[in-house]
């Protein structure tokens, strides 16, 4: 995939229509993940090697992409439908990131199909 500024980057499947329709909107990402249980484990999330299984537990199943922080709190505002949002500091300063259950995208099945992100006077998500 390739970034506004014509970089070329990795992203998680599932994450493609949400990371292009943030960026469609304006909004900068700096990291991804379809499951972020899954990329604690890898350890590709800079967690502390004593943590790593607490954190893994914590956010199986969930998905997160890193907004700068000043953005967060309108894209959080747009996430409102969806249960167990949660945001957190970046370890990268001036960022935060957001994360949400992957069930929500599928009614508590597997995902199959990412949220959908529109603006429409204000940021919309609308889960598929």
């Amino acid at each position: 995939m390739t970034t506004p500024d014509g970089e070329r980057v990795e992203i998680d499947k599932l994450m493609v229509p949400v990371i292009s329709g943030l960026w469609r909107l304006g909004y900068a990402t700096l990291r991804c993940c379809q499951n972020g249980g899954e990329a604690t484990l890898a350890g590709t999330t800079g967690s502390e090697p004593d943590q790593i299984a607490r954190l893994a537990r914590l956010n199986a199943g969930r998905a997160w992409v890193t907004v700068r922080e000043d953005e967060a709190p309108t894209l959080l505002a747009t996430l409102t439908s969806v249960d167990s949002v949660r945001s957190t500091r970046s370890r990268t300063q001036g960022w935060m990131s957001i994360s949400w259950p992957t069930t929500a995208w599928t009614g508590g099945r597997s995902p199959a199909a990412p949220v959908t992100v529109q603006r429409t006077g204000a940021v919309r998500v609308t889960v598929a």
